[in-house]
């Protein structure tokens, strides 16, 4: 059966309506005394009639072509969302996940417990907690121990936070979709919190996780002063007389600002 459309029910319409128009005009004429024969009145009759029946015909064999579409659009949709299940792909992939997280948690806690253990033992060797300068002193090889970090020349070893960087993981990939929200029930019962998408002042979270650990770049710095709470502070050109004086800043030397 061929499609029935719109455009069909508004020719249907517009040809009964021109019918109907010859009948009023044939009935005009024949109230101003001109000669209309009576079968060409009730020929004129019948087409108008007929064009109403088929206006009211095409517009049916309209909404049956639209229904039969609408039923085919139902169909193809369910079969294209039978056909595109990802349940096993999505599992297969929070498992992948699930697994990295792990070895994730697993590399954390055991870089931390190294930490605890290299701060006992330097505490055990009787090296002191240490603050200034950058670097600690010689006769300790270099190594010092803080209420954050861990010392060994100008490196400082950091413990990791796992809460923290995986969440800067998860939201970096919370950028990469269009979903208006993210929400992340973290225990049961508990109000959903939204994954926020992520900072661009944080800087590439991998970057700065791997960069926990590394030395700090050599200074060229050419003069040195401590501040009144302690700060070491590094300058290419000299602070003016007045501003040591006004800022009570103490002139130290290149040693005692990074300890080497």
């Amino acid at each position: 059966m061929a499609d029935v459309t719109q455009a069909d029910v508004v020719k249907a319409e517009r040809e009964a309506a021109a019918d109907a128009a010859r009948v009023e005009t044939l009935k005009t004429r024949i109230m101003s005394g001109e000669a209309v024969t009576p079968d060409e009145l009730a020929q004129a009759q019948q087409l108008a009639e007929w064009s109403e029946l088929r206006v009211v015909a095409v517009r049916q064999q309209c909404q049956q072509t639209r229904e039969r579409k609408r039923q085919k659009a139902c169909a193809d949709l369910r079969t294209e969302m039978e056909t595109n299940l990802p349940g096993d792909t999505i599992a297969a992939k929070l498992r992948a996940l699930q697994a990295a997280a792990t070895d994730y948690f697993a590399a954390v806690e055991a870089h931390n417990q190294r930490i605890a253990a290299w701060r006992k033992s330097m505490q055990d060797l009787g090296i002191p907690e240490h603050n200034n300068p950058i670097a600690p002193p010689e006769i300790h090889a270099r190594l010092g121990w803080g209420s954050g970090n861990l010392y060994a020349g100008r490196r400082r070893i950091n413990r990791v936070d796992p809460g923290m960087w995986l969440t800067r993981a998860l939201e970096a990939a919370r950028a990469t979709i269009k979903d208006s929200a993210v929400l992340l029930p973290l225990s049961s019962g508990a109000t959903a919190v939204p994954l926020s998408h992520p900072d661009p002042s944080n800087g590439d979270p991998y970057e700065r996780l791997a960069a926990l650990d590394e030395e700090l770049p050599e200074s060229g710095a050419q003069y040195f002063y401590r501040g009144s709470g302690g700060a070491v502070i590094a300058r290419d050109t000299p602070y003016p007389p007045e501003e040591i004086k006004r800022l009570s800043l103490r002139i130290i030397t290149r040693k005692e600002a990074w300890g080497e």
